[in-house]
């Protein structure tokens, strides 16, 4: 679950619940609108800031504890995954832009 505090310190803005744990911290895209976290669920998420609704999801070949990490114009996101690829996903679509493989047993 993944959740944002108001500006009163301790009240619950929102929250999102995965299909699984949430080992990653959350990335804010750089104008405060999306928030980015991977799941345990083999997903990567993108959250409306303002209301923790789901923008898009992406399903990875395993589990995501890695944190996001955004490009410096907000418009690529990074993220590693158990299925032992590198992501870089399209940050207003979730769609793949590329993937790397960073190792193998072939």
């Amino acid at each position: 679950m993944v959740g944002s505090a108001s500006a009163s310190p301790g009240v619950q803005k929102w929250s999102f619940v995965t299909g699984g744990m949430v080992w990653s911290s959350p990335t804010v895209s750089p104008d405060g609108a999306t928030i980015f976290i991977g799941s345990n669920d083999n997903k990567v998420y993108a959250l409306y800031a303002a209301t923790g609704t789901e923008k898009w999801s992406f399903v990875t070949g395993g589990q995501v504890y890695s944190s996001p990490a955004v490009s410096p114009d907000g418009a690529t996101i990074f993220i590693g995954s158990y299925d032992n690829k590198v992501y870089a996903l399209y940050a207003s679509t979730g769609t793949e832009k590329w993937s790397f493989v960073t190792w193998s047993n072939h």
